[in-house]
């Protein structure tokens, strides 16, 4: 015997799979799809109900074509949250990361002589200056990290990493940690006089950006398991 719920339940479950839909759209269009297809048997007393249910389905139209549709009126908020740390991500580079002692003022240094390092160039001297293997791992770890949440960027459907949010987390953490904790650090020795560096923006925004990114895969996450929870058996 034909089980309406039964039949909706499995429809949705295969519309979170296939496509990148929040959780209010799904209910949504789960109660549009109740709706048809009761609308269907009460217009049509003789059609049977899992024939009611494939022609309100097919008036739904499959999910890729659905989540199309409402891609055009408006992104889920946790893809917005995401691009909004790819674009952090993206301007850090260009900002001062860290003010260190320097003999000179220039257009972008502060009142009291001290020289800017702006993101990518501090990228490249921990790959490619100092040749340690802890400076090329600090370079490229956190950076790949964030690189791994592209195909949720570009709204292809993946499988939940826990490892990913987790990872995006700690970076987030550990870094913002690092800018309140210690905003001064001493980066070299030059004979007996240490070179310090005081942390810039640069730095807060790369920061910033793990948090948001890894805010954006929690909310997706969470979205979806709160729209599977009320149909485990």
């Amino acid at each position: 015997m034909f089980d309406l719920e039964k039949a909706i339940r499995r429809w949705r479950r295969g519309l979170e799979h296939g496509s990148s839909l929040s959780t209010r759209e799904l209910d949504e269009l789960e109660d549009h799809l109740r709706a048809r297809a009761q609308l269907e048997s009460h217009l049509n007393p003789g059609l049977q109900p899992a024939l009611a249910f494939a022609t309100a389905q097919a008036e739904l139209g499959e999910p890729a074509a659905v989540s199309r549709e409402f891609a055009k009126a408006g992104k889920p908020r946790w893809r917005r949250l995401l691009v909004a740390g790819w674009a952090l991500f993206g301007v850090s580079f260009l900002l001062p990361t860290f003010f260190t002692s320097g003999p000179g003022l220039g257009l972008f240094s502060r009142p009291f002589a001290t020289e800017p390092y702006f993101g990518y160039e501090v990228f490249w001297k921990l790959l490619s200056e100092d040749g340690e293997l802890a400076n090329v791992l600090a370079a490229l770890i956190p950076n790949l990290v964030l690189v791994l949440t592209l195909p949720a960027l570009r709204g292809k459907p993946g499988k939940r990493r826990r490892g990913l949010r987790w990872s995006l987390t700690t970076v987030g953490v550990a870094t913002l940690a690092l800018a309140f904790l210690a905003p001064r650090i001493e980066m070299r020795g030059n004979g007996w006089e240490p070179v310090f560096a005081e942390l810039g923006i640069g730095f807060w925004v790369w920061s910033l950006s793990f948090v948001c990114a890894a805010s954006a895969l929690w909310l997706r996450d969470s979205g979806r398991a709160m729209s599977r929870f009320p149909y485990r058996t």
